[in-house]
């Protein structure tokens, strides 16, 4: 995906090393694995063998897809082949992982037209047990997220492999998107939902309620899942109010997997205390994360009915697509500059041999409340209520059009809940920020017991430069008291890899809101 996107083809012979090194050790009945062929193929009954040849799979068809590599494909369905024909034969395949099962399968039926494929993928029983997952297919799962059936990662890639076969097959059954449901209402309900602050979830990876921002909290499986998940339900419904929350886990918990180097990663994402690296580079946190990663590009521009909408704000490119309410072939290319979210400043260029008619439609954060301005050549645009959360504007447009658009980025204060009730967590625009050990060592040392701080609601100044992280980073300057002193503390990005809390006590309890992500009643389809 990643060298399709940027036509990269020093990127695209690498992948295609790793590919070919990887089928190489590929026996001709299209077994893959980690531990050697045993009697009855028992090796198999090893916890994570199937799981690792369901996600070779996904990234065999990613690549099909990305380069039309029918060789790749061919592999991809000897290993699915060899699946199919030894899966059921195993005994106990309850204490088998198979993480990606239903999704592996889906995306082979996408490439390949098979139904054999959709069919396994959909009606084959698999679940492991052990980690908490039902023994049950895609097409009939259904559990609750509290007591001992919980794995976060793996139900949610469940539920978005249901939503992948309710896509397939027409959307005609509606009871695949029960778990969705039921999985968002528990993630996004404002009263005990399970969705923190930094867009993520999950604590030693199950559910959670509590908002514990120390130990095992969010695991990069999850935050990968999350971002996937949510932007299905925002394809399926063109409710861009999804869009707020996959900006929420972009700019803050998957940003901050990566260290500023790219040379490590997070298996999980504490808030409240330091945060350390994954001891390896491979297994299922590393590849979810660059897979995700490589993903991003697809969540930026989306066909409508009648147009295309902007989901993130990044610079891009949107060509013409097809079955976009265009008339005949017209031929278009819309341009996004931004340095969002520094500001919300963002300048799309239309480009195109003659005029065409369409809808351009605009995601409208939340956290903006409406007090965004728009203007289409220089003219103001009337300022409207968004509608799931977009506005749009339908026009005739012209070769060397220009639309700019100016979303706010309001600083507040969202109130914690469950553990982190009392206490506050300071955002800019979509941005979590937190105090961090290495620009504030000093008043950690002079006040080292971080309960006693009380933080005034307002900031001490304007927004400074920081370059540590990212070119044009910021830091948030406030006033700290503790032990009768008064005395400066400097909150930075989220992604800053010093960071050790992210909540505060405020002496004005009050400055505090509820967070705008939570509490909405989504309708998936």
């Amino acid at each position: 995906m990643l060298a399709k996107y940027c036509g990269c083809s020093e990127v695209l012979l690498r992948s295609k090393k790793f590919i070919n090194d990887l089928l190489a050790t590929m026996d001709p009945d299209g077994y893959i694995g980690t531990f050697c062929r045993q009697p009855d193929e028992m090796q198999l009954s090893e916890n994570w063998v199937l799981h690792d040849m369901e996600y070779i799979i996904l990234g065999l068809c990613d690549h099909y897809s990305c380069t039309g590599d029918r060789a790749v494909l061919d592999a991809a369905e000897r290993m699915a082949g060899f699946i199919i024909r030894v899966f059921p034969t195993i005994p106990k395949r309850e204490l088998v992982c198979t993480a990606g099962l239903g999704e592996a399968f889906f995306a082979l039926y996408t490439c390949t037209g098979d139904r054999k494929y959709l069919d396994f993928g959909a009606d084959t029983e698999h679940g492991y047990v052990p980690g908490e997952i039902q023994f049950a297919s895609i097409r009939r799962w259904r559990q609750k997220a509290e007591g001992p059936a919980s794995h976060v990662y793996v139900m949610l890639a469940r539920a978005f492999a249901q939503l992948l076969l309710y896509r397939a097959e027409g959307r005609q059954d509606p009871g695949l998107l029960e778990m969705t449901g039921y999985l968002r209402r528990e993630l996004l309900g404002r009263k005990r939902g399970g969705m923190l602050v930094t867009g993520s979830s999950s604590l030693n990876e199950h559910f959670s309620y509590e908002q514990n921002g120390k130990g095992a909290t969010a695991e990069t499986c999850v935050t990968a899942y999350l971002l996937r998940w949510f932007e299905s339900q925002l394809t399926l419904s063109r409710d861009f109010r999804f869009g707020d929350i996959i900006e929420r886990s972009l700019y803050n918990a998957l940003l901050a997997i990566m260290s500023p180097d790219a040379r490590k990663l997070r298996y999980f994402m504490p808030f409240e205390e330091e945060r350390p690296y994954y001891c390896t580079d491979t297994f299922c946190c590393p590849g979810n994360f660059r897979r995700i990663m490589s993903e991003l590009h697809s969540m930026c521009w989306y066909r409508t009915d009648d147009g295309v909408a902007v989901n993130l704000y990044m610079d891009s490119v949107c060509p013409s697509v097809k079955g976009t309410g265009v008339p005949g072939n017209a031929k278009f290319e819309f341009r996004m500059q931004t340095d969002y979210p520094v500001s919300g400043r963002v300048r799309i260029d239309v480009s195109a041999p003659e005029p065409f008619p369409l809808t351009l439609s605009l995601r409208i954060p939340r956290f903006c409340r409406e007090k965004y301005s728009l203007r289409v050549n220089g003219e103001p645009q009337p300022v409207l209520k968004p509608r799931k959360g977009a506005v749009s504007v339908r026009r005739m447009w012209n070769p060397g059009d220009v639309i700019e658009l100016e979303l706010p980025m309001p600083e507040r204060w969202i109130a914690g809940r469950a553990m982190q009730k009392g206490k506050a967590a300071f955002l800019r625009g979509p941005q979590v920020f937190c105090l961090g050990k290495s620009r504030n060592a000093d008043a950690l040392e002079k006040h080292p017991d971080f309960d006693q701080w009380v933080l005034d609601p307002v900031p001490a100044g304007p927004p400074l430069s920081d370059t540590a992280i990212f070119p044009d980073g910021m830091l948030i300057p406030f006033t700290a008291h503790a032990d009768g002193e008064s005395f400066r503390v400097l909150l930075s990005e989220f992604t800053d890899e010093s960071g050790l809390h992210t909540y505060f006590r405020l002496s004005d309890a009050s400055a505090a809101v509820p967070d705008e992500i939570l509490g909405d009643s989504f309708r998936p389809a």
